[in-house]
């Protein structure tokens, strides 16, 4: 048995030892069908009005992260202090009631006294479809970056792991409204956090942060990552990992396997084609470009953009990398560092081998910010204010 991406690949022989491959998937997203649409729309027609108004600024202003409660874990023994930070997500009135309200990070960072390298930066992290724990995102990608001086902020996004809604198995969202809020969710509660770690904040008495930021992920991570950056309006780094700029690619790509297509069918009375269409059109109704195009003035902020895509991905299709490079460069700042790097292999070689792809454009988009490459790593004294300039999916 093996794992190729979101499949789990059984692979058989008979007596003559003649091998054939099994997918083994027991559950599909979507069973409950489109679910309560109407309710989604609203939540995108208040986002897009605000969002061209002021850039969110007023929609946010009326939830803070002034209830943030951070409690304590383990140190790691690479040397680093962690702390989770939970607070009442931004879209909770859009969310199913109980713990799927709750935001929650995982701040990943040096100790005190740490032979690791002084902290120049934090990531925050945001999750590929399915990850419903921080464990892989810890090892793969935080504790490699702090050997680098880049702390990580790694989020659970809303109906994963701790943030599940009752009733839900595994990862499985079960309506297509469901999925397309918890998207938008995960961006809300990014953009908040994002311009609330920009002002400074403190996760334990002895430690006081203010550093440059950025934000990174992988799949729908990325795609995450990327309308985080945009709507965030603060000049980030910004690395998207084999990202698309639109969910259609869960239409249109291997993991289409996924979607419970025969209810969606029956609850419209379509075939598979029309169901196909109907998807599509849902998915990309808003997509990073909306978000760009309707952006307030100045429409460039991200200050660094460092995109990984791959050349056999057949999740993401490349041309679907280009399209979301193509809209990111644009809202990169004049003189801005951008590139979008091209790996071999698809989506599923990339995720397994991520800690060799990934870390070094964290590093490389980070090395590019001012005041926040390797020459400007202070003492661990320093670094608790580390002055950063900053004008304010």
């Amino acid at each position: 048995m093996r794992y190729d991406g979101d499949e789990i690949i059984c692979v058989l022989a008979n007596e003559n030892g003649l091998k054939s491959s099994v997918v083994l998937h027991d559950y599909a997203t979507m069973i409950e069908g489109y679910g309560d649409l109407a309710l989604y729309n609203k939540l995108v027609d208040e986002l897009l009005t605000k969002w061209s108004e002021d850039g969110l600024e007023s929609y946010l202003a009326g939830s803070s992260l002034q209830d943030m409660q951070w409690h304590a874990q383990p140190d790691l023994k690479e040397g680093a202090r962690v702390d989770e930070g939970v607070w009442t997500s931004p879209a909770a009135e859009y969310l199913p009631e109980g713990a799927i309200r709750d935001a929650r990070i995982l701040y990943v960072r040096r100790a005190p006294d740490s032979s690791l390298p002084p902290t120049r930066g934090i990531v925050l992290q945001l999750a590929p479809t399915g990850d419903e724990e921080y464990t892989t995102r810890l090892s793969e990608l935080a504790v490699p970056l702090l050997q680098h001086g880049i702390a990580s902020a790694i989020m659970m996004a809303p109906y994963y792991g701790p943030r599940r809604p009752e009733g839900q198995t595994k990862q499985f969202i079960e309506t297509v409204s469901d999925y397309q809020r918890q998207s938008l969710s995960v961006i809300m509660e990014s953009v908040q956090l994002l311009r609330w770690m920009q002002a400074g904040f403190t996760a334990r008495a002895d430690e006081a942060v203010k550093c440059p930021l950025g934000v990174t992920g992988v799949s729908w991570g990325g795609a995450m990552a990327a309308c985080a950056a945009v709507a965030s309006r603060i000049p980030v780094a910004c690395v998207p990992c084999m990202g698309s700029d639109s969910p259609r690619c869960m239409v249109a790509g291997v993991i289409q396997w996924q979607l419970d297509w025969p209810t969606l069918m029956k609850e419209k009375q379509h075939n598979r084609a029309q169901a196909t269409k109907e998807l599509s059109s849902i998915f990309t109704a808003v997509t990073l470009k909306t978000l760009f195009d309707k952006a307030p003035q100045p429409k460039g902020t991200i200050q660094s953009l460092v995109q990984v895509s791959a050349s056999s991905d057949h999740f993401v299709f490349p041309e679907e990398g280009q399209q979301l490079y193509g809209t990111l460069e644009k809202a990169v700042v004049d003189g801005g560092h951008s590139e979008l790097q091209w790996v071999g292999g698809g989506h599923a070689s990339s995720f397994v081998n991520q800690r060799n792809l990934f870390v070094p454009a964290c590093i490389k988009a980070f090395d590019a910010l001012p005041n926040a490459g390797p020459e400007n790593v202070r003492d661990q004294e320093d670094i608790r204010s580390c002055a950063f300039s900053i004008p304010s999916c």
